[in-house]
C-alpha cells in the first residue's frame, strides 16, 4: 500500500473536507478521493461516510487513524535514519581497552574496522584492568578489550586472539645450546604484571630454579627495553614483537618450561547492533596473519 495514501487519509480525517484536504497535500479533490477508494478497497472498509453536505469518520475510520498516524511516522523515522547513515555517523559505539590492547592489538585493527564501519562513532578509553568490570557494569562502556575475562553475573566474554608466550633474552646473552635453566642463572627474571598467565608462569619457573630474582612490571614496553638493553630476560606474547625488536633480543623455544597462552577477550553485557557489528569484526578478523 502506498504510504502517500495514509498521508493523504490522515490529512482529509483532519479537515473532514475534501477542499481544505487538497490545499494542504497539493492534489485535486478528485484524487483525494480515489486514494481514500484505494484504501479503503485494501483493507475492505468503509473510512469515511456522508453526514448531510459534510463526511466524517466511520467507526472502523476512527480505528484506522492512529494506525495510520504510526505507519508514516515509523515510515518517515526509518527514511530519517537511512539518511543520516548515508550522510554522518549516527551510531556511537564505547571500547574501553587495557594500556596493553591500546598499544599491541588495537592500532592492527582500527584502521580496518572504520574503514568497514564508516557509520560507526568509536569512542575508545584506555582503561587500567581493575577499573574494566566497573566502567562496564556502569555502562560506562559498551565493550571492553583486555587480557582477563570478566567474571560478573551478565558479563559475556569472547576470546578474540591468542598468542604465544615465550622468553625472550638480549640478543648479546643469545646460545642456541643454552635452556631456560642458563639463562635465569645469570639474569634477573621479568614479568609482566598486566599478564594473567605469568602468576601460572611464575609457579613453574619456581620449580625448577630456585631463584628469588624476578621483577614485576606493569608496562610491555619497558620489560622489552630492560631485555634489549640486557638488564634482565623475560616472558612476552610473540604478538608484541616485530622485527625491529629482534634486532636486540632473540625468542627462545620451551625446553624445561612450557608457558601457557596469552588471551585477549572482549566483554560485554548487551547485545545491541553496534556491538554485535563489533563482535563479528573481532570474531572474524584473522590476528595472525598481522606482522
Amino acid at each position: 500500500m502506498n504510504i502517500d495514501w495514509y498521508r493523504t487519509f490522515i490529512v482529509l480525517a483532519k479537515h473532514l473536507n475534501y477542499r481544505k484536504a487538497s490545499e494542504e497535500v497539493f492534489i485535486s479533490p478528485p484524487s483525494i478521493f480515489t486514494q481514500i477508494k484505494h484504501i479503503e478497497n485494501e483493507l475492505d472498509v468503509k473510512l469515511f461516510e456522508k453526514k448531510g453536505r459534510n463526511i466524517i469518520l466511520t467507526t472502523e475510520g476512527e480505528r484506522f487513524l492512529p494506525l495510520a498516524v504510526n505507519a508514516v511516522e515509523t515510515f518517515e523515522n526509518s527514511v530519517n535514519v537511512m539518511n543520516q547513515i548515508k550522510t554522518k555517523k549516527i551510531i556511537i559505539l564505547k571500547v574501553g581497552v587495557s594500556e596493553y590492547i591500546a598499544d599491541y592489538l588495537l592500532p592492527r585493527i582500527l584502521t580496518d574496522f572504520m574503514a568497514s564501519n564508516p557509520n560507526i562513532d568509536l569512542r575508545l578509553t584506555t582503561v587500567s584492568d581493575e577499573y574494566m568490570q566497573e566502567l562496564l557494569l556502569n555502562k560506562k562502556c559498551d565493550v571492553m578489550i583486555g587480557r582477563s575475562s570478566l567474571v560478573f553475573e551478565g558479563v559475556k566474554n569472547l576470546i578474540i586472539d591468542k598468542s604465544d608466550i615465550r622468553l625472550i633474552v638480549p640478543i648479546s646473552s643469545y646460545d642456541s645450546e643454552k635452556d631456560e635453566r642458563d639463562y635465569f642463572a645469570k639474569h634477573q627474571i621479568i614479568l609482566e604484571n598486566c599478564s594473567p598467565p605469568n602468576k601460572i608462569l611464575k609457579q613453574r619457573i619456581m620449580k625448577i630454579c630456585s631463584t628469588n630474582e624476578f621483577k614485576i612490571i606493569d608496562n610491555v614496553k619497558i620489560v622489552k627495553n630492560l631485555i634489549a638493553v640486557g638488564s634482565a630476560v623475560g616472558y612476552l606474547p610473540i604478538s608484541v614483537l616485530n622485527s625491529s625488536n629482534m634486532r636486540q633480543m632473540r625468542i627462545i623455544e620451551p625446553k624445561t618450561i612450557i608457558p601457557p597462552l596469552s588471551y585477549s577477550y572482549v566483554s560485554y553485557l548487551e547485545e545491541t547492533v553496534p556491538v554485535n557489528m563489533f563482535l563479528k569484526f573481532l570474531l572474524d578478523f584473522e590476528f595472525k596473519k598481522i606482522v
